[in-house]
């Protein structure tokens, strides 16, 4: 490396104390950039859907929906509609296959944030995780999505994860890194 991609290279090195596979993303303006939080709730406190949903169950179990919600502010109060969220899902249930052999709970989901111009402003991410529960709010307390699409103000982030608070209003919380 020149003296100048030392200093270059010293200087990143100090300021975001990452490993040098950080290096690229850091002078693309990737690297060292603070999270962004985002925040949600699936019930209002009269217990209605804080949300719009196309869904359908069956006999089985299984789930296959659509659900459209706008964040809130941090304290859950105020509804921003500048940032819209979907999620496309599909639970399977569990199925014994032959005795001693059963295939676990899964679900499968896409997560769409999107911040206004929505078609500017984009971040998805993918998770399938194991998953028992029989209703339509996730059971876990935490999701971590494969980012397979960032754009605008997104660009560069690769972590999509989402804090789950399953009581009261089932409040959540985004956090892009």
């Amino acid at each position: 490396m020149s003296n100048q991609a030392n200093r270059i290279y010293g200087y990143y090195n100090a300021r975001c104390n990452l490993g040098p596979e950080y290096f690229i993303p850091y002078l693309k303006g990737y690297a060292c950039r603070p999270p962004l939080e985002y925040y949600y709730k699936l019930y209002l406190n009269s217990g209605d859907p804080a949300y719009t949903a196309s869904e359908r169950t069956s006999p089985t179990g299984a789930y296959a929906g659509i659900v459209n919600l706008y964040t809130t502010s941090k304290d859950y109060t105020t509804f921003n509609t500048d940032n819209l969220i979907t999620f496309e899902g599909v639970r399977n249930p569990a199925g014994t296959i032959e005795p001693g052999v059963t295939i676990p709970a899964t679900y499968h989901e896409t997560m769409v944030l999107q911040v206004y111009p929505y078609e500017t402003n984009i971040i998805e991410g993918t998770a399938n995780y194991l998953d028992s529960a029989s209703n339509l709010p996730t059971s876990i307390p935490l999701l971590n999505f494969n980012v397979t699409v960032a754009k605008g103000i997104f660009e560069g982030y690769t972590n999509l994860t989402l804090y789950l608070n399953n009581q009261g209003s089932y409040t959540r919380k985004v956090v892009i890194s």
